[in-house]
């Protein structure tokens, strides 16, 4: 594989971190929306509380995809790594095939 972005076992430690900070802006926010005079909310507009409640429901939907983005990311590693051990074993037995050839012609091939 290429080095272009942290190894798998990584990914789980960056997107907790992100996690976590996303939490701590959706606390933040809900702080401030509680600390907010009951005057800012207008009839007919929806409320802090609503708005936060979406964002959470919307940040839950973020969660979830990068979930399966984990489980399709473990998966096509999976792939690739028996399709390498698939690989490995022909080259062997080809190696193996050619060493015979040789012995049985006697003389080196390759």
């Amino acid at each position: 594989m290429s080095a272009t972005g942290p190894p798998p076992e990584r990914w789980s430690a960056i997107l907790d971190r992100i996690d976590a900070r996303l939490q701590d802006a959706l606390d933040a926010a809900a702080q401030r929306a509680d600390r907010a005079p009951a005057t800012l909310t207008h009839r007919g507009t929806p409320t802090w509380r609503a708005e936060l409640d979406r964002t959470a429901t919307r940040l839950q939907i973020v969660i979830d995809s990068e979930a399966r983005a984990e489980v399709v990311v473990r998966e096509a590693d999976e792939m690739l790594a028996n399709a390498e051990e698939s690989l490995r074993r022909v080259r062997a037995d080809l190696e193996s095939l050619r060493q015979r050839l040789a012995a049985t012609s006697g003389r080196a091939i390759g």
